[in-house]
């Protein structure tokens, strides 16, 4: 095995208190990576929270939807910050534990102008849900940056804040072209959030990436903003209202 420096999380990357703790690397014979030992995490899911919600047809509070949001903000600065896109973030992905919140699944990260996933008609996609998350340019083949994490983030924060998809059904005939009609329509309804957040939603799912917050740093002030400047105290620091 390989012991690495207390509290990091990436192999190569400084250690954030917003992604698991890797406490080891195990490898083989030929030096491959081949396991890692990681810290255990006590919470909730935010997918399955989210999804146990709305089958009661109950949303999540807005002060926990305000310190994930937070918490996911702070670990794509982090991440950003050594040149990476997550190019993943979504609800089972976002883990709410006793600790704070936690980025999971680095596994699919990148460095950045990397193509990640390219639309093809013969493509058959495992999941329609999952595929929602991932921002327009990624899906039509062009390089992404940090802007197309924030348009994941966008799509969780509506989730979050309205306790629905932003984008309503869709057929898996004509998928994802379909899927791409509605981001670049941008016809999103707000029914239950703040008009605050319903801009700071609105901007980050622009189709546009020139439209968006140029990092996740602004995206977190304009959020700073909205929580009276009380950011990142959103993330870290009491135990979350509904994940006992």
């Amino acid at each position: 095995g390989q012991d690495m420096s207390p509290g990091q999380s990436f192999p190569d990357m400084p250690g954030s208190d917003y992604f698991p703790q890797i406490h080891a690397l195990i490898r083989g014979v030929t030096g491959e990576v081949v396991a890692v030992v990681m810290e255990v995490l006590e919470g909730e899911g935010l997918g399955h929270k989210l999804r146990m919600l709305w089958q009661k047809e109950k949303q999540l509070p807005e002060l926990d939807a305000l310190r994930i949001s937070a918490g996911v903000l702070q670990a794509l600065i982090d991440l950003h910050a050594t040149f990476r896109l997550h190019n993943d973030v979504k609800p089972d992905n976002i883990f709410c534990s006793v600790a704070g919140v936690k980025l999971l699944d680095l596994g699919a990260c990148s460095p950045y102008q990397v193509p990640w996933m390219i639309i093809d008609p013969t493509v058959k996609f495992n999941s329609i849900i999952a595929t929602t998350y991932v921002a327009p340019e990624k899906l039509q083949g062009f390089l992404g940056d940090e802007r197309s994490d924030l348009y994941s983030l966008g799509v969780v924060m509506f989730e979050m804040f309205e306790g629905r998809s932003p984008f309503g059904y869709l057929s898996r005939k004509g998928f994802p072209r379909n899927l791409l009609e509605k981001q670049q329509k941008g016809e999103f309804e707000f029914k239950r959030s703040d008009p605050v957040i319903e801009r700071i939603v609105k901007r980050l799912l622009a189709f546009d990436p020139d439209q968006r917050f140029s990092n996740a740093s602004e995206a977190a002030r304009a959020l700073a903003e909205y929580a009276k400047g009380e950011f990142p105290f959103l993330a870290n620091e009491k135990p979350f209202s509904t994940f006992d």
